[in-house]
């Protein structure tokens, strides 16, 4: 044992095992249908970019006399701005913010896990678990008794939370909008100083980062200290926003197929929906990774109780999972293939259509064949 880490060993026995791994054949076969229906539903995501393409453009510095755009999608692009002044009701000033985050860290004991099990002959199997305690920054520290071995490892309680705020009211140009319903982009870090701050106690400006709080100093903490850092979007900023038109508003907007859009981009409408195809893309490819790793994982946990019984001899057990393995990555590749191009058929019109009709073509022509034979 060294400090602040500690090693337990377990051992399983082979029939142990082997029960566990009958019952892994349950989940295997509800991971591989939550893969089929992940798969399958995930091409049939709707690509917002296209409804916000969609959107008819005005501009921001007057308003709308269209009145056909009443209640129509559109987006405009001007200067977000408010006529109040945002804080954090604790350390931050009132400012010229329109969202702001306040991150609380506390310099915290964290439990780091690690495990590694060895197959013995006879098919039983010993653990060795290592549990390795260190000091860091967190925002979720937690408590002695969530640790295993919390004897020497305790964390104070936070003295304050993370918070999230805007202001009541915001516009875009002209156009009101409605900061609790809306999406906004990215916020940037706030620089810090004492002019923005309110400082009590032991509370100081660290860093044009991180106000600090606590025993120690930001470079040499000690545990139960905090950092305070803050993240916003400022007034001022040029951004984009899609919604509904209503009068000298822009509101959430909802299409035909309830598909909601009512948000804010940094910069123009081009790079606004340049963003959201971006978005598409990598959530359409992360849910098919995930559906594919469902599968793989599930056909595997299928096949186990055959590696289990192998591990009589922990080489054969070796050599069966790689094999397994192997040809279950394989399969959940052509199968996860095979369900995403129907999914695709399905979802899409035009392909379906397309396909119906050389499936049709091709039917005709082999009857005509017949026919002459």
């Amino acid at each position: 044992m060294m400090a602040d880490q500690y090693t337990e060993v377990t051992k399983k026995g082979f029939g142990s095992r082997l029960g566990n791994s009958f019952v892994g054949i349950l989940i295997g076969i509800v991971l591989i249908i939550g893969s089929i229906y992940v798969l399958f539903t995930n091409e049939g995501r709707v690509d917002i970019s296209k409804i916000a393409s969609s959107a008819a453009e005005i501009s921001s510095e007057k308003l709308s006399t269209d009145g056909v755009l009443e209640n129509k999608l559109v987006s405009s692009t001007g200067v977000l701005s408010s006529d109040q002044l945002l804080g954090d009701d604790l350390f931050l000033k009132p400012g010229r913010n329109i969202v702001l985050q306040r991150k609380v860290e506390m310099y915290s004991w964290v439990e780091n896990t690690s495990s590694k099990s060895k197959k013995e002959l006879g098919g039983s199997e010993t653990t060795e678990t290592t549990y390795t305690y260190s000091k860091k920054w967190t925002d979720s520290p937690k408590a002695a008794g969530e640790f295993r071995h919390p004897e020497g490892h305790e964390n104070p309680e936070r003295a304050h939370e993370n918070a999230d705020f805007k202001v009541a009211t915001a516009k875009v140009g002209i156009y009101e909008l409605d900061p609790s319903m809306a999406s906004f982009p990215a916020l940037s870090p706030l620089q810090l100083n004492e002019q923005k701050v309110n400082l009590s106690g032991d509370l100081k400006v660290a860093s044009k980062k991180y106000l600090f709080s606590g025993k120690g100093t930001i470079s040499a903490p000690q545990v139960g200290d905090l950092r305070i850092s803050y993240i916003s979007l400022p007034e001022g900023s040029k951004v984009t926003i899609f919604g509904k038109l209503a009068e000298n508003s822009i509101m959430p907007y909802l299409d035909k197929d309830n598909n909601r859009i009512y948000r804010l981009f940094l910069g123009d409408r081009g790079m606004a929906i340049d963003e959201l195809k971006g978005e598409y893309k990598t959530t359409i490819w992360l849910m098919r990774l995930i559906g594919f790793l469902m599968m793989w994982i599930g056909l595997g946990m299928i096949f186990e109780p055959l590696s289990v019984l192998l591990d009589i001899l922990p080489m054969l057990g070796s050599v069966s999972r790689f094999m397994v393995g192997v040809i279950t990555f394989l399969v959940s590749l052509a199968v996860s293939i095979v369900i995403i191009i129907v999914s695709m058929i399905v979802h899409n019109l035009l392909i379906l259509l397309i396909v119906l009709a050389i499936t049709a073509a091709v039917v005709v022509w082999q009857l005509t064949q017949r026919k002459k034979k």
